[in-house]
């Protein structure tokens, strides 16, 4: 297609005055060995012609969390409602952002974080919800008077944050205001005292603006989100509306420690195509809001055909984490068409990791979304805000915990070897691993495959990559379980005593060291598939499993002495077709061996087997 003018376009709002164009490409030639490469200069393009370059260095006088308040939520019973301060900068430039969280009754089984407009008070009526103390925006219906927050501002923007409804379905809320960290008005003097915590920047075309310090600010949040023991292992969503929608993607782009992001009606330089010029375009973008990114943007105006980038890019930023993107039908000034084409252009770098696309997809009726696996588009009807809808599009999909698997990384895992074995380590990965009973197998058949290992081992040097990690488990993996299958040896696992000691074992710390996806204990070994909780290495969940269960066990049978088997045999899953197979494997693994019910225990966290 023909690139649009270089010239500045009228306002657009409809389809047929929209130019033709082309998209930059997305995806580099070597696939995705070199996604990191090209992800790299993707950050790049963003951090020096829109938001402006993060600082890397920690601000003058460091990050401390203050005045922590825990109390009863009045909105569901057994919810937990946690207040703190994010205290920035020294005595004489110093920042607090008040930090406002809600937990549910149970472990959440996701956290949703924003930035809020209008102050923390806004979002519930709840009447311990502290008031900001500084500047505010004067936002109409918001009980602001004189630029300070005032009682009658409590629950006032309600409507954009279910809180109940958040908790009831089990999720946590985390959210600050955008003015405790940097003031939504050009010119602002806060602004300027916020950046001079940091070092200046050495290119001033790219000097950051207010979405990079809100997104900034979310990160930090996230940090101290993560550290605290109701919310280790739960996965983090970076949400928004609006401007703060382009902030949550900013900071799910930046930050891969979010779990994924859900934008809503984000529009121009959030989730619209900039090419389309439909709706708000870069000229009236950066003429209207020129405090929210860095200067260099200004030059791109009525040159969108020209910059090096397009929103679709920002979006495959987030991949392979999961990614909604919701818009209102009648809000042409975000230009939903072109959030939609923008996700759907982003959808093969979902696809490059083996993920569904949704490239052949259309643009849907309002009221309706368009879900392919990891990523999703919605559009209801209405105009510019985020009502219930939009939550619950978001619960719904966020729900799945699929969506949080952390797929193998090439430029991430880093390599140990135990016991002459290969193992990947990745912090946050999903694991098939396989463990046998000491006389499962004989010992002459164990010395003739190690032998075949170690000979295989030398014509094939360490480090592997992971097509050799790969051919390593074709060559020697399979035949391992196939003897397994066979039922050698005393076959404890067979007995139920026995069998639901290694289950407890398994059950113990699920949700807070890991994740347990499936499991099945077989008569002489087990597999079970799960995903690491935070720091947590897999060296030390399988050491905890196999001797306390190898404790009980012989303390049960009055014996002592070796259980298990040394190794243990262990898989990064990579992909999901990766992932669905070994779900399989496991489901369909006692009727291989044909074992009859009571021979066996089978655990699905989905209920699926």
């Amino acid at each position: 297609m023909k690139t649009s003018s270089s010239k500045s376009h009228t306002h657009i709002d409809e389809e047929s005055r929209v130019p033709e164009y082309d998209l930059p490409s997305l995806l580099p030639e070597g696939g995705q060995a070199d996604w990191p490469a090209r992800r790299r200069t993707l950050m790049d393009f963003f951090s020096d012609h829109a938001y402006g370059r993060t600082p890397d260095a920690a601000p003058e006088g460091g990050v401390r969390v203050v005045d922590t308040v825990r109390g009863a939520a009045p909105q569901v019973e057994g919810a937990v409602r946690i207040q703190f301060t994010l205290e920035i900068g020294p005595v004489s430039n110093r920042h607090a952002v008040r930090v406002l969280l809600y937990l549910p009754a149970e472990k959440p089984r996701c956290c949703f974080l924003g930035v809020n407009f209008a102050g923390n008070h806004t979002i519930d009526a709840d009447p311990e919800i502290e008031l900001p103390r500084g500047w505010m925006y004067p936002w109409e219906g918001t009980g602001v008077v004189a630029h300070r927050a005032t009682a009658s501002g409590r629950g006032t923007r309600s409507r954009r944050w279910p809180v109940a409804r958040i908790l009831e379905k089990g999720f946590a809320l985390g959210t600050f205001y955008c003015g405790d960290l940097a003031p939504d008005q050009a010119g602002h003097p806060k602004i300027a005292d916020f950046k001079r915590l940091f070092p200046a920047p050495p290119d001033p075309g790219s000097e950051w603006g207010n979405i990079g310090i809100w997104a900034w600010g979310l990160c930090r949040v996230r940090e101290v989100l993560a550290a605290l023991p109701e919310l280790e292992g739960v996965p983090c969503v970076a949400v928004g509306h609006s401007r703060m929608g382009k902030t949550a993607l900013w900071a799910a782009a930046q930050d891969e420690a979010f779990a994924g992001a859900l934008s809503n009606c984000s529009g121009c330089m959030g989730a619209a195509l900039s090419r389309r010029c439909f709706g708000e375009t870069v000229e009236k973008i950066t003429q209207g809001f020129p405090h929210w990114f860095c200067p260099r943007l200004r030059a791109w105006a009525g040159r969108e055909a020209e910059m090096p980038m397009d929103q679709h890019m920002l979006l495959a930023l987030i991949a392979p984490r999961p990614l909604l993107v919701c818009s209102a039908v009648e809000d042409l000034w975000a230009d939903p068409r072109g959030e939609f084409l923008a996700t759907r252009a982003a959808s093969p770098a979902y696809a490059m990791h083996g993920h569904a696309s949704f490239a052949d997809s259309e643009f849907p009726e309002p009221g309706q979304a368009v879900i392919r696996d990891l990523i999703a588009y919605y559009l209801r009807s209405g105009k510019h805000d985020m009502p219930l809808p939009v939550w619950e599009q978001g619960l719904t999909f966020f729900t799945n915990d699929v969506r949080y698997i952390r797929y193998f990384h090439p430029e991430k895992p880093k390599e140990i070897h135990e016991n002459r074995l290969p193992h990947w380590q990745m912090e946050g990965a999903m694991y098939f691993v396989t463990w046998h009973l000491g006389d499962s197998l004989p010992v002459a058949v164990l010395k003739k495959w190690r032998l075949e290992r170690e000979d295989w081992q030398m014509t094939h040097p360490r480090p592997w990559t992971p097509e050799t990690e790969a051919e390593f488990h074709r060559n020697f993996s399979r035949r391992y379980e196939e003897a397994l299958d066979k039922g050698c040896g005393s076959c404890l696992l067979r007995n139920p005593i026995y069998s639901e000691i290694m289950a407890e074992c398994f059950r113990h710390f699920d949700q807070a060291r890991y994740h347990l996806d499936c499991f099945v204990i077989m008569p002489n070994h087990v597999h079970v598939l799960f995903t690491l909780a935070g720091s947590w290495k897999l060296q030390d969940i399988l050491q905890q499993w196999k001797s306390v269960s190898s404790h009980k066990i012989q303390k049960q049978r009055n014996t002592s002495g070796k259980l298990w088997q040394k190794d243990s045999w262990d898989r990064m899953i990579r992909n999901p077709l990766h992932y669905k197979r070994c779900r399989n494997y496991i489901r369909e693994n006692p009727s291989k061996a044909r074992l009859t019910e009571g021979h066996f225990v089978l655990y699905d966290s989905k209920g699926a087997f």
